[in-house]
This record gives C-alpha cells, sequence and structure tokens, in this order.
C-alpha cells in the first residue's frame, strides 16, 4: 500500500499544475463545487499581492498523478501599524484514497514552513484544515465566539445617496489615491486590518469572476478624501445580499450610517428581502441594530486568523481588529447563500 507522506512529491505550485489541480477538486468535492478556470486565474494569477520567490501554494503528485494542493493566497495585512506578506490558505484538497494517512499534514507542513517570517492568514477554513493547522500549534483567534452575522429582513429604510455616498470609478486616478489614504489611515485604526487600497478593491471587488451579480463599490467622501467605503452583492432572484465591505473610522458611527442606509436603499432597488453583514467593530454593530439587523447562528462564515494576541506593549488586546466577507479565500456565491 502507498504511503502517501513518503511518496508524494510536493513542489510549488506552478501554472501547468492548474487543470489537474482543478481535476482534483472536481474529484474531491464534485464538479459543481469545484473553482471554475475563470475564477482560478482571478485568485491565483491576477492576484495582485504576488511576491517573487514566495509559492502560490503546494502540489503533491502520488505516481504521476495529482493528489493534493493547498493554495496560499498573498495578501497584504497590517499588524500593528506594520504591513507584512500574509498568505491565505485556500483550496485545502485531498484525493479520497490518501486521507487520514499523512498526506494533508505533510501538505499543511508546507504551508507553514513558507510562512516562516510573514503571517498566515485563513478564512472559511474546512474543519480539517484547522485541525491540522491547530495540530500543528497554531494559535487562532476564532470570531464565531461573538454574534458578528446580521441579518436583515427590511431594507424599505435606506436612503439612496445618504451623506453623499456614490459610485466608485476604480479607474479614477484622483479616487485611487484616495482610497489608498484611507487604507493607510485605517492601519492607524485597527491593529490588524488588510490593505483596502484601489489595487485590493479593483481586483477584489471589480474584476470578480463568480458571482452572479457583480458586487457594487460605493464610496462615501468628505471633500476630495475617501470617508469610507461599502460594498454590496445582491442577487435578485434569491432575494438575498449580502454586504462584504462596510469600512470606516472605528469612531465615525455618522459615515457608517450613511454607508448602511445607502446599501439598503441599493438592496431594496434590486428586490433583497434578506440583506447579511459581518461585523465586529462595535460603532457599526450598533449602527446595524439601530436599523433593525439582528444577530443571527454563525454557520457559513468562520474566519480564522492566526495573529498576536497582545499589543506591542504587551497589554492583552484584541478589540480593534477588522474583517470582511471580502477577506481572505471567502468568495461568495449570492445565490446559494454559501462561501465557496
Amino acid at each position: 500500500m502507498v504511503d502517501p507522506a513518503a511518496e508524494a512529491k510536493v513542489r510549488a505550485y506552478a501554472r501547468a499544475d492548474r487543470d489537474a489541480v482543478l481535476e482534483l477538486q472536481a474529484r474531491v468535492f464534485g464538479a459543481a463545487a469545484a473553482t471554475g478556470a475563470a475564477n482560478w486565474a482571478w485568485e491565483y494569477d491576477d492576484n495582485p499581492f504576488q511576491v517573487p520567490g514566495v509559492p502560490l501554494g503546494w502540489s503533491a503528485e502520488i505516481d504521476g498523478r495529482m493528489a493534493g494542493y493547498y493554495g496560499m493566497l498573498p495578501l497584504r495585512l497590517c499588524v500593528d501599524g506594520r504591513f507584512v506578506l500574509a498568505l491565505c490558505g485556500a483550496d485545502f484538497c485531498v484525493d479520497e484514497p490518501y486521507r487520514g494517512r499523512g498526506l494533508g499534514t505533510l501538505l499543511t507542513r508546507y504551508l507553514l514552513q513558507a510562512a516562516t517570517g510573514h503571517r498566515l492568514f485563513a478564512t472559511t477554513a474546512t474543519p480539517t484544515a484547522a485541525h491540522l493547522l491547530k495540530k500543528a500549534g497554531l494559535s487562532f483567534v476564532d470570531v464565531t465566539t461573538e454574534p458578528s452575522l446580521w441579518a436583515c429582513g427590511d431594507c424599505s429604510g435606506g436612503v439612496p445617496g445618504a451623506g453623499g455616498v456614490g459610485s466608485a470609478d476604480l479607474g479614477d486616478s484622483a479616487l485611487r489615491a484616495g482610497l489608498d489614504a484611507f487604507a493607510h489611515e485605517l492601519a492607524r485604526h485597527h491593529r490588524i486590518v488588510l490593505w483596502r487600497g484601489a489595487d485590493y478593491l479593483a481586483w477584489r471587488y471589480g474584476a470578480y469572476p463568480i458571482a452572479t451579480a457583480m458586487p457594487i463599490v460605493r464610496v462615501l467622501r468628505a471633500g476630495t478624501a475617501v470617508r469610507g467605503v461599502a460594498v454590496l452583492q445582491c442577487d435578485g432572484a434569491s432575494g438575498r445580499a449580502y454586504l462584504l465591505e462596510l469600512v470606516h473610522r472605528p469612531d465615525d458611527r455618522d459615515g457608517c450610517t450613511f454607508l448602511l442606509q445607502d446599501a439598503l436603499a441599493l438592496a431594496a432597488a434590486n428586490g433583497v428581502r434578506e440583506l447579511y453583514a459581518f461585523h465586529r467593530v462595535p460603532t457599526a454593530r450598533a449602527v446595524l441594530a439601530a436599523h433593525g439587523f439582528v444577530s443571527v447562528p454563525q454557520g457559513a462564515i468562520v474566519p480564522l486568523l492566526d495573529l498576536p494576541v497582545t499589543t506591542t506593549d504587551g497589554s492583552p488586546s484584541l478589540g480593534d481588529w477588522y474583517v470582511a466577507p471580502g477577506d481572505g479565500d471567502f468568495l461568495l456565491r449570492v445565490g446559494s447563500g454559501a462561501p465557496r
């Protein structure tokens, strides 16, 4: 009998591996749940945060056949005021004949070795992936232990363009500069936050290949400066929508209110009956509650972060970080209401 951990040939992912990995995913998850070629190209090949010398993932072959894969999506993460490379574990899968026999542990070891000196950032990890990472000694913050997923069944109270919220032309140079400045400002307000500059927003939401409806990016400005950003993804056929981003200075309750009221109006205009938001910043949670949102049981959203448990001065604090459904590999298919 083949010993997967001993027989596997593990190497850095190369573009030539793509079709074999997609076929592996189809075997593991079923053809309907496997990543499509367009999504794969966007997720990996077009990722603007690639770093020379850092692989995009690890491929494992046994007897010339793709037996396992672990992706590492590069992202730019700010931790305690310093931007670092974050590697988001994604698309982890092991072919059925080799499960429970060490191949997943081997691929996890390669992931952790590659992440040495960087940050590991995982969202919607499968139970198996989370188990292997924890077994390897990683300390996670699990945001499902607090009420962070919110739902609203009445979008009628929205106000189009509230407070001057407007559409975002991500090709406009002035707006791009404003978004980059805003991203740097967020890094001063949150201990941990992904870079949300113009390049990130254009890639993450402007070129989103899997949605039944493209995300709508809305921007709140104060003169030429950016005050906040909201991203809404609607599916009128299902009557469901997700607020993928609701980001602003954590003390800016008015800005949060304007962005939310505008999003509610857009949702209503698109036939939405259920609007979901994921938020853990106290200001936004208070604004959501004031607009009829209620906390609902966690299910689809399970972001896990390998983060420092203390501030730079040694005091324990995890109260000021921002995570959104658009982060990492949390890629919503609105029609099904589930992440891929």
